[in-house]
C-alpha cells in the first residue's frame, strides 16, 4: 500500500508540472480547454486516491497526533493577554 501511495504522489506531482506548464493561449480552443480538464481531473483523482491511502496507512497528521496528548501541548504555550484586555502603553 505505501508503494500505491508513493506511486499517487508522484503521478499528481507530474500533472500538477503538466497543469502550470499548460499554456493559457490553448485555453481558447475547445480542445484545449477539455485537455486542461482532463488533466485537473486526473490530478484530483491522483490526490484522492493518495489521501485516501494515507488514511489508511495511518500516516496523516491527524493518526500521528495522540488526542490525549494534544490538549496539553496547547495548554502548555504561554497564555497572553487577549487583544481587547492590552492597554495602549503594551
Amino acid at each position: 500500500m505505501l508503494e500505491l501511495y508513493c506511486q499517487h504522489i508522484i503521478q499528481a506531482q507530474v500533472l500538477t508540472d503538466e497543469i502550470q506548464a499548460f499554456d493559457r493561449a490553448w485555453l481558447a480552443d475547445d480542445d484545449g480547454l477539455k485537455r486542461y480538464d482532463r488533466m485537473l481531473t486526473m490530478r484530483e483523482r491522483e490526490v484522492r486516491s493518495a489521501s485516501s491511502l494515507a488514511t489508511r496507512l495511518r500516516i496523516t497528521r491527524q493518526a500521528t497526533t495522540d488526542p490525549k496528548t494534544v490538549g496539553r501541548a496547547n495548554s502548555s504555550v504561554g497564555r497572553s493577554r487577549k487583544p481587547w484586555e492590552m492597554t495602549i502603553d503594551g
